[in-house]
Formats: structure tokens, C-alpha cells, sequence
């Protein structure tokens, strides 16, 4: 089933606290299906990141608190995996988008935004 009315063959997805817009495109056919929006939203926020993308995105000097913010979320989020091998390989993969959420990370719903039909704010 599309995602929109009218349909779009791609979204940019939004949010306040990423500094990354979370593209999705169509897995099959032009235009973006809903499994496509709950599909891309998974695997964008899934993403690692750089150290450098860390200390850029996260070292914002209005708020020196931010980095913590991600860590804690991070330590957090590897610590849902139970203890062991799969808790250790979490870990090893370092600090992914999702982390950037700071733990808020209950799916809402989209909204549209004044910036263009494909683009919509998580």
C-alpha cells in the first residue's frame, strides 16, 4: 500500500534531534510503500556512525550535555541485549543514529511539513 497521497517515489524523514534526514526509497516498484517507511526508518536509525560524525553532530556547544546524553542511550540500549556474546558485539559497533534520539525512541507517527511533500518530521 503507498505511504502518501499522492504517491512519492522517495521521502526525507526529520527529526529534531538528528542532524541526518533519513531517506527511503521503494524496496519494489516507484513509488514508497508503508513496509517502506517503517523498513527505512529501521535500517537509517540502525546506521553506525564515525567518531567524526560523534564529535560534530554530537558536540553541539549550546548544549555540552549532549554527548553524555548519546552515550548514556547507547550503554542503554546495549545493555537490553542479554549479557554475553550478543551484548559484546553490540557494543563493538559503537554509537548508532537511533542513539542521537537519547532514549525517546517510541514510534509517533509522521507528520508533513511546509518543506516539500517528501518531506516529513518523525
Amino acid at each position: 500500500q503507498q505511504a502518501t497521497e499522492p504517491a512519492l517515489p522517495y521521502l526525507e524523514i526529520t527529526h529534531p534531534q538528528l542532524p541526518w534526514k533519513l531517506v527511503v526509497r521503494p524496496t519494489a516498484g516507484t513509488i514508497v510503500a508503508v513496509a517502506d517507511v517503517i523498513a527505512g526508518i529501521h535500517t537509517n536509525l540502525r546506521t553506525g556512525i564515525s567518531a567524526t560524525e560523534f564529535q560534530v553532530a554530537g558536540g553541539d556547544p549550546a548544549d555540552p550535555g549532549r554527548q553524555q546524553r548519546i552515550t548514556a542511550a547507547y550503554q542503554a540500549r546495549c545493555g537490553r541485549f542479554p549479557q554475553g556474546a550478543a551484548r559484546k558485539k553490540e557494543l563493538q559497533k559503537g554509537v548508532k543514529r537511533i542513539d542521537f534520539l537519547e532514549g525517546i525512541n517510541m514510534f509517533a507517527g509522521l507528520v508533513s511539513t511546509k518543506d516539500g511533500a517528501h518531506i516529513w518530521r518523525l
